[in-house]
């Protein structure tokens, strides 16, 4: 990015005369018709004007408070409304550089891989929108409007499209102080990627943040497991992620994360870590999973004294030797994002340092826009961390006693009498939970056959040796 410095009011109005001559904008970058009309109808505009007028006119030591505060508002609103233009125009001239996605090669692609019998519901015009014109605002299942940031946007797009067609699953840090807006921001983030995979026909599960968020980690991998094996493009926001600390690394549900996260990436999960501080988390998933890192901070209103939200840095951690930084205008090496990165994890008195911009690829501001109602997440949240609360009282069985129950247990069908709720209020209750355990041993071994087919042919060699 180049940043030129204007040094007198002089120079101002030359510029703006410039920008305000059509001529000369269709020539510039070759903009369409429709931006040029916008921009000149910003510029234009009385507000505008008049504060150019007022540049030409005025003695600087002469402006009041107030005449100030109006300058300062009325060129905010010009820039907002300049930066959505040029928002608009960076995908377009992201596509007409040749920065794009090939499609008639990803349609070949599709084809030789044969994912059309993995996804038999895909529907290639829907994701063609996506990948030539992707959307820069999302209307929330509450009503709010989110808008997005076009390098975040091609950022996503790009990590969804190597997890479409490369088989890599997509891990997402999001990282800050407390209240700066994680929650909200991976709500964003969650949600514009469940609008492709639903858009576009890779599942059709419902939104809704109780199977999304989890502060439970025990709970959430309990929820997986019990899904079918192609039940591909399923996200799992871990909120408060502190579980996956490095003070926590000897933990089962810690373990068993990681784990998951190395087995399972044929699943093709969206994971999202929400974590206060970026110095807690464990090494090995900056290092072998995380593709981007985003830090929300705060900034202080000083007419109010309250705290703004939504500040954000952005970091990507390529799968390529390379990435290109949108804030810096140059390319940054993944192996100068990985050390810098290790360094910070490394040093115990950096846990909350911030992680500098030196390395950054874009910053941004997002708004209060929420995917789901605040309120019903927050109880959520509490009843899942009550729930953990009470799970450290209870047991849990091995695979080899999860595989006897499997085969030893009766067909619950034979079970009716138990399942009379009208007659049987108790057995109608055990009934109800010994179902759900039998359920749960069984999706595992749908899901794991290796598994199944080892204890298999463990137990046939031992009973071939008592004979």
């Amino acid at each position: 990015m180049i940043t030129e410095t204007i040094k007198s009011l002089d120079e101002i109005k030359s510029r703006t005369t410039t920008l305000l001559d059509k001529e000369t904008l269709e020539k510039v970058g070759k903009v369409n018709q429709d931006m040029i009309r916008e921009l000149n109808m910003i510029l234009k505009s009385n507000a505008m004007e008049k504060k150019i007028d007022l540049i030409q006119k005025i003695d600087i030591k002469e402006i009041s408070y107030d005449e100030i505060a109006e300058f300062q508002k009325d060129f905010e609103n010009c820039h907002d409304e300049v930066k959505n233009i040029k928002e608009r125009l960076d995908i377009e001239l992201f596509f007409k550089k040749g920065q794009y996605f090939n499609v008639k090669k990803l349609k070949a692609k599709f084809h030789a891989k044969r994912l059309f019998k993995k996804f038999p519901n895909f529907n290639w015009d829907v994701y063609e929108k996506f990948l030539t014109n992707p959307p820069l605002e999302l209307t929330m299942p509450t009503g709010t409007i989110a808008k997005y940031d076009s390098y975040v946007v091609r950022k996503l797009i790009t990590l969804f499209n190597q997890m479409l067609f490369n088989e890599q699953d997509i891990y997402i840090v999001i990282t800050g102080s407390e209240g700066s807006g994680k929650s909200c921001w991976s709500s964003q983030v969650s949600y514009y990627l469940a609008n492709i995979v639903l858009e576009v026909g890779l599942n059709n599960y419902e939104y809704d943040h109780k199977d999304i968020y989890w502060t439970d980690i025990e709970g959430m991998l309990d929820f997986q497991e019990e899904l079918p094996y192609n039940d591909y493009f399923r996200e799992y926001v871990v909120d408060e992620g502190d579980r996956l600390s490095r003070s926590n690394w000897n933990q089962k549900d810690t373990k068993d994360f990681k784990v998951q996260m190395r087995r399972d990436r044929k699943h093709l999960r969206i994971t999202i870590i929400n974590l206060p501080q970026f110095g807690e988390l464990d090494t090995s998933i900056i290092e072998s999973r995380a593709n981007i890192v985003f830090y929300t901070d705060t900034s202080s209103d000083a007419e109010t004294g309250l705290l703004e939200k939504g500040f954000c840095d952005m970091f990507i951690i390529p799968r390529s030797e390379f990435i290109y930084s949108e804030l810096h205008g140059k390319e940054i090496s993944r192996t100068a994002i990985l050390t810098y990165f290790r360094g910070l994890l490394k040093d115990k008195s950096r846990y909350y340092e911030r992680p500098s911009r030196i390395y950054a690829c874009q910053t941004f501001r997002f708004g209060e826009a929420w995917s789901f109602d605040k309120g019903k997440y927050e109880k959520n949240i509490i009843k899942q961390n009550r729930a953990r609360r009470e799970n450290k009282n209870s047991f849990s069985i091995t695979i080899e006693n999860g595989y006897v129950i499997m085969k030893c247990m009766p067909d619950l069908s034979e079970w009716k009498n138990c399942s009379n709720k009208k007659e049987d209020v108790i057995g109608y209750r055990r009934y109800m939970t010994i179902s759900r355990v039998k359920k749960k041993i069984r999706n595992y071994f749908q899901n794991h056959p290796d598994k199944l087919q080892s204890l298999e042919q463990t137990e046939k060699i031992k009973a071939k040796v008592e004979d």
